[in-house]
């Protein structure tokens, strides 16, 4: 794919400098022609061989925004994270995956406390808060990776 993405714009580069050479015109006219900028949907401006290019292809699929869906997960698994009284900033990181369906396929501990009910805590108030809302409309993997971080004071996700 990335190979006809080069080809084409070879081709349209090329070609505006072949037809401009043999019109007569000048050298540093047929060098710099592809690279002059245009307008575009506004104030934007690029080089007019990425005009064409970004004409000819389009994104095959936008990224589906899961912020909303993330936020509601971390809610939920906060109200079910009672952690036992411990001494110092004890941190748990659990991976766990979620299906289409918003059912909990499987979780993981990537990086324990130190304390055994600490870690049984973070992973409890996970499997409680399943099943989750399904995964939103157009988001196309069978399954949403999330990284979750339990600490004294604050929680953090990452998904992918």
């Amino acid at each position: 794919m990335i190979r006809y993405i080069f080809v084409i714009l070879a081709i349209l580069l090329f070609s505006n400098s072949a037809n401009a050479f043999m019109m007569g015109s000048d050298i540093t006219e047929m060098v710099t022609a592809p690279f002059t900028l245009h307008r575009t949907n506004g104030n934007e401006s690029m080089p007019r061989f990425m005009q064409k290019a970004e004409e000819l292809f389009t994104p095959e699929e936008e990224e589906v925004d899961l912020s909303g869906y993330i936020k509601a997960i971390q809610a939920k698994i906060n109200s079910n994270f009672n952690p036992p009284e411990v001494e110092g900033s004890p941190s748990v990181v659990v991976l766990f995956k979620i299906t289409t369906r918003g059912r909990l396929d499987s979780f993981k501990i990537l990086k324990s406390s130190g304390n055994e009910l600490y870690d049984h805590a973070a992973v409890r108030a996970i499997q409680m808060s399943a099943p989750f809302d399904y995964l939103p409309s157009g988001y196309e993997k069978e399954l949403l990776k999330v990284q979750y971080t339990f600490s004294k004071h604050a929680t953090s996700v990452n998904y992918f």
